[in-house]
């Protein structure tokens, strides 16, 4: 009766690399038939995705392979470091070469170190409001591993600044805790004096190849936009200290004006002097002013002026 070696993936042998330390890949090696005599095998790792960098021993694995005379099944272990480089899938073959005392066949099989840096991606989750305070929100999102906590590196760009219409640093990085998929920056929208017709902040993900552990980024899912809007602000415009008589009265207000979240404007005070609003005025997304007149900015492009004919 003839004797044949067979290999086998045995478990473990398509499994995450890890940043640190190694992992254990595991093959069977099989022998049928007579199995009284002594036989050996010599095997090899090889492919064209791997070097031996990957490997505990800092090249490619070999060895042999033997079976005492009584022996049915062997076990071939191959040592996988873990790093913090990003780089895809890697795939290896482990082949049986040279036997004696048998024959072989089956000659190799596989094994897939999987790549498992995590990609992050950014996702605006909510705009800001200056009027309530409430904050602009990214959501940032990691694939991959999660095991170990991450920080990643952001930067913010975009028409809004910060410091006068948003709290929060343009350059910094977020956190990820052990376990987390996601982690949100909450950037406080800032009252000022100018009814904005829309800020933008850009939140961009900046890779960090001395980071540990090491990420990449998702494709496309780069940057994420969110606005800063000013819907509910009240733009009050004063005149300078003159006196104005009126009824024995002395002022020196002269008109108001208000944007609202739809669009359209409303006006009060002295009507010489913008205290009322143009009939039919909407799609404002702005409203300028000089001391005694009124320009409202709409979202076609066009601009509406009202108020002291000398002055707007």
């Amino acid at each position: 009766m003839s004797t044949t070696l067979s290999i086998f993936i045995a478990s473990n042998t398509a499994q995450p690399e890890g940043f640190s330390g190694n992992k254990a890949f595991t093959f069977r090696v099989d022998r049928l038939g007579d199995v009284q005599g002594r036989s050996t095998a010599q095997w090899a790792v090889s492919g064209n995705q791997v070097t031996g960098d990957d490997f505990v021993g800092g090249i490619l694995p070999s060895g042999t392979v033997t079976f005492a005379a009584g022996d049915r099944s062997q076990t071939i272990t191959i040592e996988v470091n873990g790093d913090n480089n990003i780089e895809n899938n890697e795939t290896f073959i482990i082949t049986l070469s040279d036997p004696a005392g048998a024959t072989i066949t089956t000659a190799s099989a596989t094994g897939t170190i999987i790549n498992d840096d995590p990609q992050i991606s950014v996702t605006a989750i909510a705009n800001g409001n200056e009027a309530t305070g409430s904050p602009a929100i990214f959501l940032f999102s990691r694939t991959g591993s999660t095991t170990d906590p991450l920080s990643v590196s952001y930067r913010l760009l975009g028409t809004a600044q910060a410091g006068s219409d948003y709290s929060g640093a343009t350059t910094s990085t977020i956190s990820f805790s052990a376990g987390s998929a996601t982690a949100e920056l909450m950037l406080p929208a800032l009252a000022d004096s100018v009814a904005d017709p829309g800020e933008t902040i850009i939140a961009q993900i900046v890779p960090s190849p001395s980071a540990t552990p090491s990420y990449s980024i998702t494709p496309g899912q780069q940057t994420a936009t969110a606005t800063i809007n000013a819907e509910g602000m009240v733009v009050t415009v004063k005149g300078p200290s003159q006196t104005v008589w009126s009824w024995g009265e002395v002022r020196n207000s002269f008109a108001f004006a208000a944007l609202k979240s739809d669009g359209t404007v409303v006006s009060w005070g002295n009507p010489g002097y913008g205290g009322t609003t143009p009939a039919g005025l909407g799609g404002v997304t702005q409203i300028f002013s000089t001391f005694y007149a009124f320009s409202a900015l709409k979202s076609d492009g066009t601009v509406v002026s009202w108020g002291y004919p000398s002055y707007g």
